[in-house]
């Protein structure tokens, strides 16, 4: 309960109805102890006879010290200074509440007000039931704004809601504005196809013009700071129509304010006589000897974003109030219309963006695939892939681990008909046989322990593009054999399902095994073996081409400068000399990682002989500055644990990361081998 002394200090708030002269009709006080409701059934506090109201629209209640007003699920909306209320809403002084057709205004006792008669006739709200109330139809009317503007006798007719646009037309005005709604209609079909912001402002120049007795018209877009007309000046003109000799000047400022402060459309008449305009500056309608004059707003998602103005300059063709209320239609129209259109070319240009993003990102793809080098073999490889490129053909390639494979494959993708479809690339080696399986053809919904969804596999994450299988060698046989039944263009059933897919792919596969060996030890499926070589490519190891060595570590310098933000300018002739005298067992990728190393551990502005570090692979063919196994080289501190980690990397290394094989070479178990990777947090490096 609100104590007595509570009441004394809460405001008292009223609603006005507001009535067919404009004024102020019947004013009902709203209670500060219960929400007061709006609504057609009798129990409601103030009833409301219209049919698109609902039973109980609405209620007013006061929350604190602030009035609040909540609508109760109503079907047409409530609506306050023309926005519709979707969540609770503190009201202010003033602001126009829309219900159906009836207007109410919501006053604060002790702000500033249009007078004191606003409060001569009020309803106490212990007569409420009694009175049962109701409310008529009341059409717009200036209730809002300066007292200046509202005091002006050329502004003849207002309006913030057009009756064109009203959710249920009353019966006896249906056939007087048939004529207005087939031509809102029409020009609704017209501007449905606009493009741009201009060809919607002049199709609605032509809707208007067809419609009505027009002399000019103009269609200005305002930014979203214009409050005022003094920012009007300088709006953008986006459509212009004319039918006398006169050329387009600005609306008066005073026109322009009525609209823009109170949020509606005003009609005037003979300007030429109106002395509060008067002044040292001469009013831009009077150079245009203006008769009648329409200025109506644009709106769109909560502002104005522009205008739309009409004039006539005969005093036998002046604007009247429906012409008023066509104009707000087509203009509220064009509002929504701008807003799709904003949001259109919002859209188109964040496309472009991604569009622009994605064709970066394509170029440097396709400039980190190129090959780097310019031996014999080297340049003999670029053109057999390029060949190959656009025949679709299943290509084989080998060559030992960290030569490059997935940089042919690359190349390869790049230049065949499915360069802009997905590359999807893939290590045989690196999953067991179920998870391979199902990486490669994907899994149902509860197809195994863990399968909490369906996944998509990658022939499918790779269809109408390339697949790049590395290290295919390592298949199990059934793997195998299903992957055969693909290539040969059967379609195939995810793990767990029964419904075929089907995928066209182009398949490249690549291994460092000596498949021969395998076919022949039964390791390897002959038919499998067939499918795949159509096309071999060999790639040479980096010791056989050393004359791409200088070429390959310039290359990768200057992409580690710019990557890291460091300034190194290539490398010395000392650093050239050690990285040609090594062996490079790890081929590119080993290059590859230890000039990133020198370029970040680099203090000057070259890399230098003493800051490339060797693995300790090559033995007593270690060249100078590396330490070895054996103790040859300088002497360089080490741990057990470090000397143990960099032994272990570097035998799988040397097995091209057969993990069984390495771990014979250390006499230890492989369960062993792999813990000791998961402790180094070491896995298997991408070719």
């Amino acid at each position: 309960m609100i104590s007595n002394q509570q009441q004394q200090k809460t405001s008292v708030a009223r609603l006005a109805v507001c009535d067919e002269s404009g004024g102020i009709g019947p004013v009902y006080e709203l209670s500060p102890v219960h929400p007061s409701t709006l609504g057609r059934l009798p129990s409601n506090d103030i009833i409301i006879d219209d049919d698109s109201c609902s039973r109980q629209h609405c209620e007013i209640f006061l929350e604190g010290q602030v009035w609040t007003l909540r609508d109760l699920g109503s079907r047409n909306g409530t609506f306050i200074d023309n926005m519709r209320v979707t969540r609770d809403w503190s009201l202010m002084h003033q602001q126009v509440i829309r219900i159906g057709s009836a207007r109410f205004r919501f006053l604060i006792e002790g702000e500033t007000t249009r007078g004191r008669e606003d409060f001569d006739t009020v309803v106490s709200q212990e007569t409420y039931r009694e009175l049962r109330s109701t409310i008529a139809s009341v059409p717009d009317s200036g209730l809002e704004g300066d007292p200046d503007i509202e005091s002006d006798s050329n502004i003849v007719h207002r309006a913030k809601e057009s009756h064109y646009l009203m959710d249920q037309i009353p019966q006896e005005r249906s056939r007087e504005l048939a004529e207005g709604l087939g031509s809102l209609h029409r020009m609704a079909l017209r501007t449905a196809a606009c493009q741009t912001l201009t060809e919607l402002a002049n199709s609605a120049l032509d809707g208007l013009f067809d419609a009505m007795d027009v002399d000019i018209g103009a269609v200005l877009l305002l930014d979203e700071t214009s409050n005022s007309s003094s920012d009007v000046r300088h709006a953008r003109r986006v459509a212009y129509r004319n039918r006398v000799a006169l050329e387009y000047e600005h609306v008066s400022g005073t026109l322009t304010d009525a609209t823009l402060l109170r949020n509606e459309a005003v009609l005037a008449e003979d300007w030429r006589s109106s002395t509060p305009f008067e002044g040292a500056d001469s009013d831009s309608l009077d150079e245009m000897e203006v008769r009648s004059v329409i200025c109506a707003p644009i709106r769109s998602q909560g502002r104005i974003c522009g205008l739309i103005h009409l004039y006539t300059t005969r005093t036998d063709a002046l604007l009247e109030q429906d012409d008023l209320h066509f104009t707000l239609a087509v203009a509220d129209h064009c509002g929504t219309v701008f807003g799709l259109l904003e949001e259109r070319l919002k859209l188109k240009q964040s496309l472009e963006q991604q569009r622009q993003k994605y064709d970066s990102l394509r170029k440097q793809l396709i400039e980190n695939s190129q090959l780097v080098g310019e031996s014999t073999s080297m340049l003999a490889l670029r053109d057999q892939a390029m060949r190959v490129g656009p025949t679709g053909a299943t290509v084989l390639v080998r060559g030992e681990s960290g030569v490059g494979k997935e940089l042919i494959a690359r190349l390869i993708h790049h230049s065949s008909e499915r360069a802009d479809k997905p590359l999807v690339c893939m290590n045989c080696a690196a999953l067991s046989e179920s998870l391979l399986e199902s990486e490669l053809f994907g899994h149902e919904k509860g197809a195994f322990t863990g399968a909490t969804e369906k996944k998509i596999g990658k022939f499918e994450q790779a269809n109408q593009g390339t697949l790049f299988l590395d290290e295919v060698g390592e298949m199990s046989p059934a793997i195998q054999a299903k992957f055969l039944r693909v290539l040969e263009g059967h379609p195939f059933e995810r793990v767990g399902g029964s419904s075929p897919v089907n995928v066209n792919v182009r398949v490249i596969a690549a291994t460092n095994r000596h498949l021969e060996d395998a076919v022949k030890a039964g390791e390897f499926r002959q038919d499998l073996y067939f499918r795949l070589h159509v096309v071999q490519i060999n790639i040479d190891p980096l010791r056989e081409r050393s004359g791409d060595i200088p070429i390959l570590a310039e290359h990768f310098v200057s992409r580690f400068s710019q990557s890291t933000g460091r300034a190194i300018h290539g490398l010395t002739p000392a650093a050239i000399e050690v990285l040609t005298r090594y062996h490079w067992p790890g081929n590119v990728r080993e290059l590859q990682n230890t000039i990133e190393r020198a370029v970040i551990l680099c203090q000057s502005d070259q890399v230098d002989a003493c800051d490339i570090q060797l693995s300790s692979l090559e033995g007593g063919r270690s060249p100078s500055g590396s330490y070895t196994m054996t103790g040859e080289g300088p002497y360089r501190e080490m741990t057990i644990d470090a000397l143990e980690q960099a032994h272990i990397l570097a035998t799988l290394a040397y097995t091209e990361w057969n993990k069984t094989r390495a771990a014979q070479i250390l006499a230890i178990e492989r369960s062993t081998l792999d813990r000791k990777l998961k402790r180094y947090k070491v896995s298997r490096p991408k070719d």
